[in-house]
């Protein structure tokens, strides 16, 4: 595996899971006002009960993590601190916000790893390939020609 040629592509994320974007990513797509307040308070309940429990047996946090693993350069056996990353995101974006990815690759840039960002502006979350396609997939494109360099 030492010469495998790698690179890592974080589309909209990650992103911490915070109660209002859980609420945000669960009912994005709903239309009805009730269907999202109903939503809104089974998923309340479902994350207080989870946060109660995580305190109680003292555990961290898993999204956090999760977010710090995705930048330990061991991450998958082929990894390595060279690995490049490239962050699509958009400060359009309601459920990932672009805070939390330009934090995330400030934190890897800080680590070591080589990183490329690309904002699509006001692209809606995970919507940068349908909303962009020639500049998504020539980001991609050249891209792993670098990494494959």
């Amino acid at each position: 595996l030492n010469g495998t040629k790698c690179a890592i592509v974080f589309d909209s994320t990650p992103a911490p899971a915070t109660l209002p974007l859980v609420i945000r990513a669960f009912t994005a797509s709903m239309r009805s006002r009730l269907q999202r307040y109903v939503m809104a308070i089974v998923l309340t309940v479902v994350y207080a009960f989870t946060t109660a429990l995580r305190i109680v047996t003292r555990r961290r946090e898993a999204t956090v993590i999760v977010m710090e693993h995705l930048n330990d350069p061991d991450l998958l056996p082929w990894t390595s601190i060279r690995t490049p990353r490239m962050y699509f995101y958009s400060t359009g974006d309601k459920i990932v916000p672009a805070s939390a990815v330009e934090e995330h690759a400030a934190q890897a840039r800080m680590a070591g790893f080589p990183v490329q960002m690309l904002n699509y502006g006001k692209s809606d979350h995970v919507s940068h390939a349908p909303d962009y396609p020639d500049r998504y997939w020539e980001a991609v494109r050249l891209f792993w020609m670098e990494a494959s360099e």
